[in-house]
Formats: structure tokens, sequence, C-alpha cells
């Protein structure tokens, strides 16, 4: 009898990791991407603690206050940013291209653009990411505000640090419309982006999400999806 008995226990413990292993690819075949977490992924891609857009338009300011008025200004260069301590953590590489545009001797717009690869790690979320930026700056000479047009776009692959550790990939694509920095902080003051999410997680699972972010100041931002859903951000 204990030869069957041991066969039986082998059959049970059999059937156990079955029904395991089929529990764990059901928890990741049926992982979704919720609006909440579009709408963070989406923050974190503007946010100046993941080395997102706000920092980058600070960038961009701080060249024109000191190269808006020189024309012909031309410039090509590469900037690392590393941050291994705190909260959020990043490493990336920009490669940057200025330019200075001119209607006779009076500077009227100066193109910003780069591209940018690495990762970061924010407290929900890490992400190994790229991004490339094309922004058109004008009000040089006048006012207290620059106005930026232009595209932003990051492509990642995130790992959610709840929910089982699910992964996804996804691509962020904003619209600058008229967004207003101020030329003394560096801070976006007003303005709003045309806002797109696509991707799909490792269940297959794929996700679309738009809408409009809204700058709202003092380092604050909604983020309004087409369904109705607002979230507050700030960084």
């Amino acid at each position: 009898m204990k030869p069957i008995k041991s066969f039986r226990l082998l059959i049970m413990f059999m059937g156990f990791l079955v029904l395991m292993i089929s529990c764990k690819k059901e928890n990741t075949s049926s992982y979704v991407m919720t609006e909440e977490e579009a709408a963070e992924v989406i923050s974190l891609s503007i946010s100046g603690s993941t080395e997102g857009l706000v920092t980058q338009t600070a960038e961009i300011a701080a060249r024109a206050n000191t190269y808006g008025n020189v024309c012909g200004y031309s410039k090509d260069s590469t900037i690392i940013s590393i941050n291994t301590a705190g909260t959020y953590t990043w490493n990336y590489t920009f490669k940057w291209q200025w330019s200075v545009l001119c209607t006779g001797a009076v500077p009227n717009s100066m193109n910003a653009n780069y591209t940018m690869k690495g990762m970061y790690g924010a407290p929900r979320i890490s992400s190994s990411d790229s991004a490339i930026a094309n922004l058109a700056v004008t009000n040089l000479i006048s006012g207290s505000q620059y106005t930026f047009n232009g595209t932003y776009t990051r492509d990642g692959s995130q790992v959610s640090k709840i929910r089982n550790r699910s992964s996804l990939t996804s691509k962020v694509i904003l619209g600058l419309i008229n967004v207003k920095v101020n030329k003394n902080t560096g801070r976006i003051d007003a303005g709003t982006a045309s806002v797109s999410i696509a991707g799909a997680t490792t269940g297959g699972n794929s996700f679309t999400y738009g809408g409009t972010v809204t700058f709202m100041g003092n380092q604050s931002a909604t983020i309004s999806l087409n369904n109705g859903a607002v979230y507050n951000v700030s960084w």
C-alpha cells in the first residue's frame, strides 16, 4: 500500500503545481492598465522627478535667457543627468540641438530639439525609456514668459512595484499648445497639451487613453482623460 500512497501524493503535488502555475499565468494575462495607472505614467513623463518635460523646458528657458538674443546661434550638446539618492532616481543622457532664428536682426524663435535615453525609479513604477522632443520657443525678447509649442514623445518599458510587479510598454505623446514658461524661474505658468498614451501589458492586453493636460502653475497640472476622469498632479 505504501507505493500506492506515495503515487497518490505525487499526483496531488503535481496537480498543486499545475494549479499554481495556471493561477500565475492568469494573474499575468488578466492585468489590464487602469486609468489611474495611465495618468501616473503620463505624470511621470512630465515630472521633474524623472527628468521629464518640465525639467527640459526649464533647461531651454535658461538657454534662451543666455542666447535667445543672439541671431544665428547654433549649438549641439550632450548632457548627462544622474541621481542615485532619494525617493526618485534616474540616469539619462540627452543630446540637444539648439538654434535661434531671426527676422532681419530681430530674434523671433529658438528651436530646441533633443533625444533622451535612460531609466528612472519612482515609488510605484520603474522605467527604461527614451524620448524625443521638437520644441519652438517664441517671445524671446519681450514679456516675462516664453511661449512653447511642439511635440514631446516618450517610449518606455515600465515595471509596476505593486500588483505582482506587472510590466508594460507605453508611448506617451504630448502636443504643447502655447505653454507659458516663466523667464525668471523656468517653471511652467500656464498652457495646455494634448496627450495620448498607448501600449500593452505583458499579458497582451493593449490600452489607449487620450485627453488634455492643463498646466496650472505652482508646479501642478490636471490630466483630463477623454472619458471624463480628471487627475490632479504635482511635482
